[in-house]
C-alpha cells in the first residue's frame, strides 16, 4: 500500500467490546472530498445528479426483451434537468460515463454523486438497440428536483393550495375527462413526488392515477383534499393506484405509516 492511508474507520461489529470484530470504513478519497467540501465557501456537502429515476434490480426478463446485461434503465427524466436537456430520455439504457462501463445502479449513482455540479460528463446509452452518448452537465442533487417540483407547481392546472404537497409530498390534479371516460375510472392524477417525502418513499410515481386513499374516494381534487386534510402523523395511509397506461394490471396498493 505504499504507506497510503485508503480508507478511515467509522464502525465495528463486535461481541467481545472491544477491537476485535468486523470494522467498518469510508473510502478515503471520499472523506477528503467531504472535508473539502465542508472548508469550502458554502461549508456544505454537495452530491451530483442529472436528473433522472430508475428502478434497482429488475427481473433478468427485462434485460433479455431491451437487450443488455449491464447498465440503468432510465424511468424517468426530470422535465428541465440535466438528462433532459442533454437528450435523454425514458427507455434510455445508461451504459457508460466517461468511456467507463456502468453495471447498475449503485455504480451509476456513485459515479455521479462524486461529481461537482457545473462539471460536464459523457454518457454513453442505448436506444432503440442503438448506441448513442451525450455531454451532460452535472446539477446539483438538493435543486435539481427541487426546482423541477416548483416549476410544476407553478404549471399546475388547479392553482389552489395542495394539502398533500407538505404531509405527503404530492402534487396532484384532476384526472382529464378524457382520460377519465376512457378507464371509467374516477381518481387524481400524480403530478409531481417530492424526492425523500412519505409518497416518495411508499412508491408513489408521477402518471399514476390515485382512486382511493383509507377505503375514502378520491374521484376529484376535492374529494382527495378533504380526504388528506384530515390525515396526522401516526395515522396509516394506503393508496390505492392505477397505472393509466396499464389499467389491465388493476388496482395496487401502496403505503405504510405517516411519521
Amino acid at each position: 500500500m505504499n504507506g497510503e492511508v485508503v480508507g478511515v474507520n467509522t464502525a465495528i461489529f463486535t461481541q467481545s467490546n472491544g477491537y476485535q470484530g468486523i470494522g467498518f470504513a469510508m473510502p478515503s478519497n471520499t472523506v477528503v472530498q467531504v472535508y473539502n467540501d465542508l472548508i469550502s465557501a458554502g461549508h456544505k456537502v454537495t452530491r451530483g445528479s442529472i436528473g433522472i429515476r430508475f428502478n434497482q434490480g429488475l427481473p433478468s426478463a427485462v434485460n433479455r426483451v431491451y437487450g443488455f446485461k449491464n447498465g440503468v434503465l432510465v424511468q424517468m427524466v426530470q422535465p428541465g434537468g440535466p438528462a433532459e436537456k442533454a437528450g435523454l430520455k425514458a427507455g434510455d439504457i445508461i451504459i457508460s460515463v466517461d468511456g467507463r462501463p456502468i453495471k447498475d445502479g449503485d455504480d451509476l449513482v456513485n459515479e455521479i454523486t462524486s461529481r461537482h455540479p457545473g462539471s460536464t460528463i459523457r454518457i454513453g446509452y442505448l436506444r432503440d438497440g442503438k448506441q448513442g452518448d451525450a455531454s451532460v452537465t452535472i446539477g446539483d442533487l438538493d435543486k435539481v428536483f427541487a426546482d423541477a417540483a416548483a416549476r410544476q407547481s407553478d404549471n399546475a392546472p388547479d392553482d389552489r393550495a395542495d394539502a398533500g404537497e407538505a404531509k405527503l409530498g404530492l402534487v396532484v390534479h384532476d384526472v382529464p375527462p378524457a382520460t377519465a371516460t376512457k378507464l371509467h375510472i374516477a381518481g387524481v392524477i400524480v403530478q409531481s413526488v417530492r424526492t425523500g417525502s412519505f409518497a416518495d418513499l411508499k412508491g408513489l410515481e408521477p402518471g399514476l392515477l390515485i382512486t382511493r386513499i383509507n377505503r375514502q374516494p378520491t374521484g376529484s381534487k376535492d374529494q382527495y383534499d378533504a380526504v388528506v386534510s384530515k390525515i396526522k402523523t401516526g395515522d396509516d395511509v394506503v393508496f390505492e393506484v392505477i397505472d393509466p397506461h396499464h389499467p389491465e394490471s388493476g388496482t395496487n396498493y401502496l403505503g405504510g405509516t405517516l411519521e
